[in-house]
């Protein structure tokens, strides 16, 4: 506390001290609680954030090979229908269509749901053509 003056000042400025120094004191306690909280959870919280990144990088990374993976398997798809359907109208067994359903059977997740629903029966019929055996 400073030193306290001569007169009535003095004395005012003393018991207005006495009353808001106990104030300041528990504010000054408080602060010093908030900073040493912040400063032992400030290296969890960059760890955090930092894991968060990388997180987000490899799931970018995987779900832009998922999609190449599926745009090239659609491509396949396409290469191959022609000549499968050519070998179904000659009559022939259709041992490339045996593996194609396997390989299919295969696949999970929503690749191989939006395959079969290209390749059931209903979506074959709306087309005119017969359907595959599984």
């Amino acid at each position: 506390m400073p030193p306290a003056g001569a007169g009535w000042r003095g004395r005012f400025a003393a018991s207005v001290q006495r009353i808001v120094a106990p104030l300041f004191e528990r504010q000054q306690a408080f602060n010093s609680a908030v900073v040493d909280h912040i400063n032992r959870n400030a290296p969890g919280q960059r760890h955090t954030r930092e894991a968060i990144e990388g997180t987000v990088a490899v799931l970018r990374d995987q779900r832009a090979e998922i999609v190449r993976f599926q745009s090239l398997l659609v491509m396949f798809l396409q290469q191959i229908t022609p000549y499968v359907d050519t070998r179904d109208r000659n009559g022939e067994k259709c041992h490339e269509c045996e593996v194609y359903w396997k390989a299919l059977a295969r696949l999970s997740g929503t690749t191989a749901c939006c395959l079969v629903a290209l390749f059931t029966p209903a979506s074959l019929r709306a087309l005119n053509r017969p359907p595959m055996q599984p």
